[in-house]
Order: structure tokens, then C-alpha cells, then sequence
């Protein structure tokens, strides 16, 4: 038989990737969400860290379709799942500040990759060298050569 807290972990962890699942399918679904994916997610992460740090969601008027959308979605479908499921205040703003971090890695992985597609494609912007491999003198940040 196994323990409470695996057992809770567990639900937690299939709540979790259920949540991830919405929005995934949400992105799919809205237009408006597969064109603006990344700002969307950014949406919902600001909401997420407001909710938490000051108790509620933003009180702006939302500018762009995209915020309209994240904000309905994280209020109407969100919320709601993680309210049901959450035993005390301390597991609801758990579940929440995951899936925020969550949300933030997964909106800003895009920038490591770019960088990545930049230093295979044209690596004589970021290496100042014909390829990664090229051996070449050691530089201060400045790009001056060391002793």
C-alpha cells in the first residue's frame, strides 16, 4: 500500500498534466492563441504571479484579443479545476506557481533556441570564426585578445 504523500503527489502531478493538456488544446482550438502563443502563455503567467503575490488577477482592461482570451480561460477553466482539487490554500498557490513556472520556461525556451539556430546557421556573428569548431584566440568580454 502505498503512502499519502505519494498518492497525492501523483493526483497532483495528473492535474498538472491535465492543465497542460487544456492549454494545449486551447492554443490548437483559438486562432487567436496559435498566432500569439508565447504572449499568450505570458498572460497567463502574469495573472498567475499576481494572483499570488497580491490575491488577485490584474485589474487592467485587457489590450489585445490574446489577453482576453488567456484571462477567460485561466478564470473560467483554471481556476476552477485547481479550486476543486486543492485540500488548503497552500496546495492551490502550489499548483499555481508550477504551472506559472511552468508557463515561463516553456514561453521562453524559444530564445536559447534561436540563439542556437544563429550559431549553426551564421556562425561568424556570434563566434567571429568560419564555425563553432574553428580554433581561435581567447577574448575578454570586450572581444580583446588575452595574454
Amino acid at each position: 500500500m502505498p503512502d499519502a504523500w505519494m498518492v497525492r503527489g501523483s493526483q497532483r502531478q495528473e492535474l498538472q498534466e491535465k492543465i497542460h493538456r487544456m492549454i494545449y488544446k486551447q492554443e490548437d482550438k483559438s486562432q487567436v492563441w496559435d498566432e500569439h502563443r508565447e504572449k499568450a502563455q505570458a498572460v497567463l503567467c502574469r495573472e498567475i504571479t499576481a494572483l499570488l503575490l497580491t490575491g488577485e488577477i490584474s485589474k487592467g482592461k485587457p489590450e489585445h484579443p490574446y489577453e482576453v482570451e488567456a484571462r477567460n480561460f485561466l478564470v473560467g477553466k483554471i481556476l476552477p479545476e485547481y479550486s476543486r482539487f486543492a485540500r488548503a490554500p497552500e496546495e492551490y498557490k502550489s499548483l499555481l506557481s508550477e504551472l506559472a513556472l511552468w508557463l515561463l520556461e516553456t514561453a521562453l525556451r524559444e530564445f536559447p533556441a534561436g540563439l542556437l539556430h544563429v550559431e549553426v546557421m551564421s556562425p561568424e556573428t556570434i563566434f567571429k570564426a568560419p564555425s563553432a569548431t574553428s580554433h581561435v584566440e581567447i577574448e575578454d568580454s570586450e572581444g580583446w585578445p588575452t595574454s
